[in-house]
């Protein structure tokens, strides 16, 4: 996934690096939006309120774990464009195309070349990004 964002754990947040290299290692290895709020749980508890940065590294992982499940091989987020890029044997009939428009409810475009791609033009200068991309990508998976 690329986002034009800054999704990081800050030095400032977690000062040990052997603590955040444990915490990204945990997110990495999550395999559903659960574990996810588990390790959200534990780093609140442990560090107190989440910085920007780290919530919205929260959100890009469960982005990832929603779009991995849509087979969705890549998405990429550039300034207000989120690209999703379907992998090569997802293939979607008619049915599903109108599906994605009722739940996307904003502009986007579909291009084909070796695989199948979404662009969705997001609110310009929308806040809260990752979020959501997080909660688009869950919209569509539920």
């Amino acid at each position: 996934m690329e986002f034009d964002l800054d999704i990081y754990i800050p030095e400032s947040y977690i000062s040990d690096s052997q603590h955040r290299v444990e915490i990204y290692r945990k997110l990495s290895d999550a395999e559903s939006v659960e574990e996810v709020k588990e390790v959200e749980a534990e780093v609140v508890d442990r560090f107190g309120a989440l910085p920007q940065e780290v919530g919205d590294l929260l959100n890009f992982t469960c982005a990832k774990i929603a779009a991995s499940r849509l087979g969705i091989s890549r998405v990429s987020l550039e300034k207000d464009l989120l690209t999703l890029h379907f992998s090569e044997d997802k293939k979607l009939g008619k049915k599903e195309i109108g599906n994605l428009r009722r739940k996307i409810e904003l502009p986007l475009e579909f291009a084909v070349d070796k695989t199948l791609k979404l662009f969705v033009q997001l609110k310009p200068g929308s806040e809260k990004k990752t979020l959501f991309v997080k909660n688009l990508l869950q919209r569509l998976w539920g």
